[in-house]
């Protein structure tokens, strides 16, 4: 199980580890935005969420 907090109501929403900043920069680059962050009871490493909306 995991804790979602995030994301609601969007177009499109990816996961990503924190510790990855290539793809953090290339997300930010084409337009998402960050938007919350997810705890998994599997292990102790929170994952960052971006999301992109329609204009």
């Amino acid at each position: 199980m995991f804790f979602v907090d995030f994301c609601f109501f969007v177009d499109f929403c990816i996961v990503i580890s924190y510790n990855n900043t290539v793809m953090r920069n290339l997300l930010e680059k084409l337009g998402f935005l960050p938007c919350g962050t997810i705890y998994v009871e599997e292990d102790d490493f929170p994952r960052l969420a971006f999301e992109k909306t329609s204009p």
